[in-house]
């Protein structure tokens, strides 16, 4: 069974991912989940869902042990990690819509 200081440790582990970000909007779209999630975590009004924390270990490349646990991986990202996530999901960005743009351009746009 999961004690309450286990409990408020998860949500240490979350808020540490979250400061990550530059907005807990930012975080949010990052691990693809409802804005409004990160701040019900913050004041405890809910916790989140293991499909949540799933999608959170995932996206940040973070160990679900260390998220749940506080074990296995020594410590969270860092931002240096995050920025380059994010700057690598706008890099990809930027290349959909240059194909798109060139695609049209050139009036076929079928890959």
């Amino acid at each position: 069974m999961t004690g309450a200081k286990e409990h408020e440790a998860l949500f240490d582990r979350l808020e540490q991912l979250i400061a990550l970000f530059p907005s807990q909007a930012a975080f949010a779209r990052a691990v693809g989940i409802d804005e409004s999630q990160p701040s019900f975590w913050k004041t405890r009004a809910s916790q989140p869902r293991a499909f949540t924390l799933m999608k959170v270990c995932a996206a940040l490349n973070v160990d679900a042990n260390w998220l749940l646990l506080g074990r296995g991986a020594t410590s969270a990202p860092n931002r240096t990690t995050i920025v380059g996530l994010e700057g690598l999901r706008a890099l990809k960005r930027a290349l959909r819509t240059l194909e798109q743009d060139l695609g049209g351009a050139e009036g076929g746009g079928n890959d």
